[in-house]
């Protein structure tokens, strides 16, 4: 049975479903912050776990500044007054996408409240050695779309390229060229022939 409830957490009212019943499991949703995309996964897993939803500050059922700028220690917090409002003083979490980069600073300020922490495909260059090179590239690449130059550039195949680039390469809007970032072209597309 699922119920819903709500949350206060510095001037915002956070709206969350709990369903299920076992270990706490919290799902941080990414862009768009509502609960609803873990719909149908939270269903599945409710026979196992005591499955927690949200919507974000700003979001759908939830309140908040919209003017407000968007900060991720503030999300955090966010997700702590969550678990704090459905009686656990742990979970274990799962974020996806911006919702990862949520779950990982909830790991990295409040390690006491994560029992286990996955987060998928975070967006993380910002996590790379090259940085600047790398988000350089990004922006460039966004620029110049010529799909054909994929090959002829750096020979090799969109292979393991994340979501929304691999997205971008297959409507043609994506190139690698060999002047990209080596942990680009190695990690991103797989190693280049040579």
């Amino acid at each position: 049975m699922k119920r819903t409830e709500a949350a206060h957490s510095e001037s915002a009212d956070l709206v969350f479903d709990v369903q299920g019943s076992g270990e706490p499991l919290l799902l941080i949703p990414g862009a768009g912050g509502d609960a609803w995309v873990y719909g149908p996964l939270a269903a599945l897993l409710s026979d196992t776990y005591e499955v927690i939803t949200y919507d974000r500050r700003c979001n759908s059922r939830s309140s908040g500044d919209t003017g407000a700028p968007f900060d991720m220690a503030q999300q955090a917090r966010d997700a702590v007054a969550v678990l704090r409002a459905t009686g656990h003083p742990k979970a274990l979490v799962f974020g996806n996408s911006g919702g990862a980069n949520i779950a990982l600073q909830l790991a990295a300020d409040h390690p006491s409240h994560v029992a286990l922490l996955a987060a998928h495909e975070a967006p993380a260059l910002g996590l790379l050695v090259d940085e600047a090179d790398t988000m350089a590239f990004v922006q460039q690449a966004i620029a110049r779309p010529r799909r054909r130059e994929l090959r002829r550039r750096c020979g090799c195949s969109p292979v393991g390229w994340p979501g929304s680039a691999r997205r971008h390469a297959r409507l043609g809007r994506l190139a690698l060229p060999r002047t990209a970032p080596r942990a680009v072209r190695q990690v991103a597309w797989g190693r280049p022939k040579t």
